[in-house]
């Protein structure tokens, strides 16, 4: 993926200097905001940040070591147009980069960006990212839901999406890579829109209650398919799934 220009997908549906991409990263900063270390001098990274506006939220808030990590040349070099501290590195280099600095980071996380890598591959990153922590750190990954009414959606909509992810397959592969202490749920849902307030208001109603609906629906799917068991499932569009570093974990 590293040889092709994903900032031509990235801003396809939206222009680089439209207010959703500051919506966005503050729907984002609210989902990382629990996880964010007490110390705001502790090292944070974002792996695949974009246009880097969760790193600038990062730094406006004092957290004066957040640093990004891309593989797109040109989304990292538009980012430091603005003096967003975004580090281009190949996407063959970036186990590379995470493994040369072992029990630095209180946080790692990375948004929509664990489906992009190759399955053979998620192991060994999800590894790397686990070395690169401190004792005690967090990994914080959200991933297309499987389960969601849209996962053929979220499959294909991005040529570069090698899978989606269950709560079972994203646990498995966070444990896979070494983390011991797992957690899993469902993301926060985000109505995006920037029509004014009043509009605003009557598409989110509008929003909320075809959501509900289709996950309704979907519910009803998965309980006639699986049993009673699939009313513990998320059917949400994104789950959400932290790795905590153990203090007494060997990482080598």
């Amino acid at each position: 993926m590293s040889t092709i220009d994903y900032s031509k997908h990235y801003y396809s549906a939206r222009d680089k200097d439209s207010p959703v991409w500051h919506l966005l990263a503050n729907r984002n900063f609210e989902t990382i905001r629990p996880y964010l270390p007490a110390n705001r001098e502790a090292p944070i990274l974002e792996i695949g940040p974009g246009n880097g506006l969760v790193i600038s939220l990062l730094l406006k808030n004092e957290y004066k070591n957040a640093l990004g990590l891309d593989i797109d040349k040109n989304l990292a070099l538009d980012a430091q147009k603005y003096g967003i501290p975004i580090k281009y590195v190949p996407e063959d280099k970036v186990n590379d980069f995470l493994r040369k600095d072992e029990n630095k980071y209180a946080l790692i996380f990375f948004m929509h960006v664990l489906e992009h890598v190759s399955v053979e591959h998620q192991a060994e990153f999800i590894s790397s990212v686990r070395f690169a922590l401190a004792p005690g750190g967090k990994l914080v990954c959200e991933v297309p839901n499987a389960d969601s009414p849209l996962a053929a959606r979220w499959r294909y909509c991005d040529w570069t999406h090698k899978c989606l992810f269950s709560i079972e397959s994203l646990r498995f592969i966070l444990k896979i890579g070494g983390f011991q202490e797992v957690l899993t749920m469902k993301a926060k849902s985000a109505v995006i829109t920037q029509r004014g307030l009043f509009i605003d208001t009557i598409v989110c109603i509008i929003k909320v209650a075809f959501n509900t609906f289709s996950e309704s629906i979907q519910k009803i799917h998965l309980i006639a398919g699986i049993g009673l068991e699939g009313l513990k499932i998320p059917v949400s569009a994104a789950i959400l799934g932290i790795g905590i570093k153990q203090d007494s974990q060997n990482e080598h």
